[in-house]
């Protein structure tokens, strides 16, 4: 949205506060504007510091005040039983979600206020799970279990351009075509989305590196587009002194005397093309995803009588 206003030639003044608005009548004139030093303190709470020797007066006869977001709940009633909290959200159990109310659950920015979407969604699996608890009476639970595969290098490969393919916004009505209330971001086409999806790097597929098995040979770091990868001696490398020690007394004895090297990787380069893997002739460097799998926990007692 801040790119595409500024496309439409809205013009931004940064670090600036407003001080007052001035009128008469009962209409705007004008915003005085004070400048800001700081925005947030060292723990990061919206906490302001204003610079009184820097002040600016823009003239407007209409202000639209957009400063963030909340929850509307006036469809709430005292007889709902639904607490909410000061800052106007619906006060929760964190760990279950559920609300004063027995058989009410809340999340998402109605429970926590501004959030990412992809929280909405954990909240929203674990109500689901807490509901699904509340109807059987009991307490639910969930084991997760994690799994790792290895990826066959042969065959492991990446859509052609991936990498090449820019970041794309969707598309929107031109300004001069706005008319009235009307949803200005359009959608991609399927060949748009396709094209957007396909630029994943898939980020629970990572390359393992198995030091045990590395000759040292540097065709990963050879190959490698960007370049992510770096054989260093071990000496070069910062580690805490305990640290060290732990990885001299596991690789010392298969060392047999020989200096020792690292392998760093710079994973917000790497584009997990997978060419490193193909490359390694001794399978030291492979290509491994990562997925894990939910699983509801149901208590004995409680399944025997459903038995």
């Amino acid at each position: 949205e801040f790119e595409q206003a500024k496309r439409e030639g809205v013009i931004f003044h940064t670090q600036r506060g407003v001080r007052q608005f001035r009128g008469e009548a009962g209409r705007v004139q004008g915003i005085d504007l004070v400048g800001v030093k700081r925005t947030y303190d060292e723990s990061g709470r919206f906490s302001p510091v204003y610079d009184s020797d820097i002040e600016e007066t823009i003239e407007a006869d209409s202000v639209i005040l957009a400063i963030g977001q909340r929850a509307n709940l006036p469809f709430l009633s005292p007889a709902d039983g639904v607490e909410t909290t000061p800052q106007g959200t619906i006060r929760i159990d964190p760990q279950t979600l559920s609300t004063s109310a027995p058989g009410i659950f809340a999340g998402g920015d109605v429970a926590f206020g501004p959030r990412n979407l992809i929280e909405a969604v954990a909240n929203g699996k674990q109500a689901a799970l807490s509901i699904d608890g509340y109807l059987r009476g009991m307490t639910p639970a969930l084991s997760t279990r994690i799994r790792f595969r290895q990826l066959r290098t042969a065959t492991y490969q990446m859509p052609a351009g991936y990498e090449l393919g820019p970041r794309v916004s969707p598309p929107s009505i031109p300004s001069e075509r706005r008319t009235g209330v009307q949803e200005v971001e359009l959608v991609f086409s399927e060949e748009q989305a396709r094209a957007q999806a396909e630029r994943c790097l898939h980020c629970h597929t990572q390359t393992i590196y198995d030091a045990a098995k590395c000759v040292l040979c540097g065709r990963c770091v050879d190959v490698c587009p960007q370049h992510s990868l770096k054989l260093v001696p071990l000496e070069q490398v910062a580690i805490e002194d305990s640290g060290k020690e732990r990885l001299l007394d596991f690789y010392a004895p298969e060392a047999d005397g020989q200096p020792l090297s690292a392998m760093i990787k710079d994973d917000e380069r790497c584009i997990r093309c997978g060419l490193c893997a193909q490359r390694c002739p001794t399978g030291a460097m492979t290509m491994e995803v990562f997925s894990y799998e939910d699983r509801q926990v149901v208590p004995e007692t409680v399944a025997t009588a459903a038995i």
